[in-house]
């Protein structure tokens, strides 16, 4: 195929006619061709309709791809529902219910991953949802994964909840992940998911008492408010959870003293902090199986020696930590943690860091991966500079001392400041770490993106 023809989709043919995607390609069996439409599809999970975007965009190609497209189920097993969209096009509901209907029956037997958004209108009894929810409600047996985003849709809770008994009302055989946000007009219904019995996967923007889960059967939690009180009976009514991450705060009535929940199969847990008062948590948990831990509270002497005790009595041998902190208190809090193999650090001061796993063998010497987020920048007279970094790197990346491990990745970022382009030009233009780089270490060194968040 010729260059021409890779670099302009309308190219013409000998009798000036304009060639079409089907010609220039293959005749590839129709079963390959729909595999490399999937690998089409948007990176999201929830697949927002669009023309300018798969599966719409490729049923606009040409016949065969259309014909192909329309018929590979798996194209169409997921929907994004935002009723924002139909606000704007109040007299379109029935052009939009065909749509979503036309969609969901493409996927045939596929298992669905379905989104409804109806935070934004402004009617808790908007048409919209009056005559799509009870269509969609049809292909219930199909979701395997379920986002509902809620904020005055009364209506679209009446739909799905029995109001007898507030029992989720959709037979959901397949479900296995839920993600629920609901808008605080809401907040005192309440609700039941207990009828899911392939439920794994929980996530719940707000944590509601009274609230019904299939607690004993989730592998995966997930809260962004929820009070220390409320977090230990979760987590010791979910015997099964091996990832948990919570945003924990502080409310009335304390925990008792003598609370205690030992999670003999958490391996991952991601707790942040509101306050010094929410660290009582981790006094009352105790996780032997934890492998990776991440704490977003700023580190200081009581959360060193919450943190220590925490992981003593855990009998806990860490291989992941992701913190905030600052300064020496991250180096003491580190010591503790010979068995980590990947650290995920944001700070202003990595320096003594540094420091000390360059000139310190014994300091953390299983770490594989490290990851630096310098949050304040680099400011002029920073004691962060360049042959700091490379030491730590040419002594990790060949360690002399027996036992020690070899630092396979190194990321280093930072907001864009003036200092920070100086010292990140002058570490990439390093003939050394570009050597490095050939030898096989992954190095990144630059400004911070969605990668670097803890």
């Amino acid at each position: 195929m010729s260059e021409e023809h890779l670099s302009n989709p309308a190219v013409l043919d000998e009798h000036g006619l304009q060639v079409t995607p089907s010609v220039l390609l293959p005749a590839l069996p129709a079963e390959i061709l729909g595999e490399i439409f999937v690998h089409c599809l948007p990176e999201q999970e929830m697949v927002r309709p669009d023309t300018k975007s798969a599966p719409l965009l490729l049923c606009n190609v040409c016949r065969r791809w259309r014909d192909v497209a329309l018929s590979t189920p798996s194209l169409w097993g997921s929907l994004a529902i935002r009723f924002s969209r139909h606000r704007r096009r109040r007299n379109s509901y029935q052009n939009w219910l065909n749509l979503y209907q036309n969609w969901l029956s493409r996927a045939q037997n596929t298992p669905l991953s379905l989104c409804l958004d109806d935070s934004s209108l402004r009617s808790p009894y908007h048409p919209a949802t009056v005559v799509t929810i009870p269509a969609l409600l049809e292909s219930a047996p199909q979701w395997r994964t379920l986002k509902l985003t809620l904020g005055r849709g009364l209506h679209v809770i009446g739909l799905l909840f029995r109001g007898d008994s507030n029992e989720f009302s959709p037979t959901v055989p397949l479900l296995e992940k839920l993600l629920l946000s609901l808008d605080n007009l809401l907040a005192n219904i309440p609700l039941s998911f207990r009828n899911m019995p392939k439920l794994r996967h929980f996530a719940l923007d707000l944590y509601r008492p009274g609230i019904q889960v299939p607690w004993r059967q989730l592998t995966t939690f997930r809260c962004a408010d929820i009070t220390v009180h409320d977090a230990l009976e979760i987590l010791r009514d979910s015997c099964n959870l091996v990832e948990c991450s919570l945003r924990v705060y502080h409310r009335f009535p304390d925990v008792p003293a003598d609370a205690h929940v030992k999670h003999l199969r958490l391996e991952h847990l991601a707790l942040d902090f509101e306050d010094r008062r929410t660290l009582v948590l981790l006094d009352h948990l105790e996780t032997p199986a934890l492998k990776s831990l991440t704490l977003q509270f700023p580190i200081e002497a009581l959360l060193v020696a919450t943190m220590r005790s925490f992981l003593s009595r855990s009998f806990v041998h860490l291989q992941a930590l992701a913190i905030t902190g600052d300064d020496g208190m991250i180096v003491e809090s580190l010591r503790a943690m010979p068995s980590l193999v990947h650290l995920k650090l944001s700070t202003s001061q990595a320096a003594p860091l540094f420091v000390q796993i360059t000139g310190q063998p014994g300091f953390l010497p299983k770490l594989e991966s490290l990851h630096v987020i310098l949050d304040g920048g680099i400011d002029f007279g920073s004691a962060f500079t360049p042959p700091l970094v490379m030491g730590l790197l040419r002594c990790r990346w060949a360690p002399q001392t027996p036992g020690v491990a070899q630092l396979r990745s190194f990321r280093l970022a930072s907001p864009l400041t003036l200092m920070a382009r100086s010292v990140f030009a002058e570490l990439t233009s390093d003939s050394e770490l570009r050597r490095l780089k050939r030898e096989g270490m992954l190095v990144y060194i630059g400004i911070w993106d969605l990668k670097d968040s803890l």
